[in-house]
């Protein structure tokens, strides 16, 4: 059979990409490799573009999602597969382009490994300002430390709490009987002007994430939902989308790493405590949003805050919040899947 011919029956292709570089790894149905190809960036879609019909495969990285955009425009079927599920697919010990794609190619024929869905750019713009914001939020936090600590050696203390830092420094860099040397004087006040800086960059991301959230439909519906913010519900959506790419609730919450672990042998099963699997960022942000509703809920008399109380009174607050976050993960997927709005039960 003639090199052609073979190109002619590939049903999967792997495709390990790269920046400039991309491996391809062709099968027919019965498994038979059709072609092994390096090509270049400017040739990969000149290549795709005469193969038939077929499942390319990828690792779910960075420019995954945009190559599968490409080539769902030339009417191929794209699979991004999650890049841990591909590694016990690496046969050889040494890692190569070409034994990747070989692993990825092999890894997408098996229908136990879930496929991530392509993002839309609605979803990598707000995946994109989220990122941004937690590098914001973690300078704002080090700028603040180092001058607590600057201040500190001198014998000057302020208070704990965000809103306590720009209220005290002013005055410090004002007295001149504090201490203060002119050199460090000149330091905190470069350090000063760069915090204030960093914190007007985090209010206009958060400006920009809640102009999202209220132009956008389905994020205006779930954000309606009990321990849903702005921040909660841009995420969520960023992450997820519509949601349907999960059977229930329970497996979008089980993503997010909102269900205990457990271990099974001898046909006995044992939960543990909550792991670390999942999507900590996401994990995050409904955690603290449970606990922002359980603050509230022994003065509410609904059947979930009630649910939520004796959850409390049997066992501990960060218990309640966890299940409160697990609900909320479930009620949010439940309305972004289905398209109907949030109503309370009766």
């Amino acid at each position: 059979m003639s090199p052609v011919s073979k190109i002619t029956d590939v049903t999967r292709v792997g495709m390990d990409i790269a920046k400039d570089v991309f491996q391809l790894h062709g099968v027919n149905a019965h498994g038979t490799v059709c072609f092994r190809k390096r090509l270049s960036r400017s040739g990969l879609l000149a290549f795709t573009q005469q193969l038939p019909t077929c499942e390319i495969a990828m690792e779910s990285c960075s420019g995954s999602h945009y190559w599968g955009r490409e080539l769902e425009k030339q009417g191929h079927r794209v699979k991004l597969l999650p890049a841990q599920h591909v590694k016990p697919f690496v046969h050889n010990g040494n890692k190569d382009d070409r034994i990747d794609a070989e692993a990825i190619c092999e890894a997408a024929g098996r229908s136990a490994i879930k496929a991530v869905p392509i993002k839309s750019h609605d979803q990598l713009d707000l995946q994109a300002i989220h990122r941004h914001r937690q590098q914001l939020v973690k300078q704002a936090t080090m700028l603040s430390n180092q001058i607590r600590g600057f201040l500190g050696e001198y014998g000057i203390v302020i208070p704990q709490g965000v809103k306590r830092l720009p209220e005290r420094v002013p005055a410090v860099l004002g007295d001149t009987t504090n201490g203060l040397s002119g050199i460090m004087r000149d330091l905190l006040r470069e350090l000063f002007d760069d915090f204030r800086t960093t914190r007007d960059r985090l209010a206009k991301t958060d400006a920009e994430l809640a102009r999202f959230c209220k132009s956008n439909e389905d994020c205006r519906r779930a954000l309606a939902v009990p321990g849903a913010g702005v921040l909660t519900t841009t995420a969520v959506y960023a992450a997820i989308g519509n949601g349907r790419q999960f059977k229930n609730g329970r497996a979008a919450a089980a993503w997010v790493g909102l269900v205990p672990s457990h271990i099974g042998t001898g046909g006995k099963t044992r939960v543990r405590f909550l792991s670390r699997k999942g999507n900590r960022y996401l994990k995050v942000l409904l955690i603290r949003g449970g606990q922002a509703v359980m603050r509230h809920t022994s003065r509410r008399t609904d059947k979930r805050s009630k649910r939520l109380e004796d959850l409390r009174v049997r066992s501990t607050t960060n218990v309640a919040a966890v299940a409160s976050a697990h609900r909320t993960m479930r009620v949010m997927w439940a309305v972004l899947s289905s398209g109907k709005e949030y109503r309370e039960a009766a």
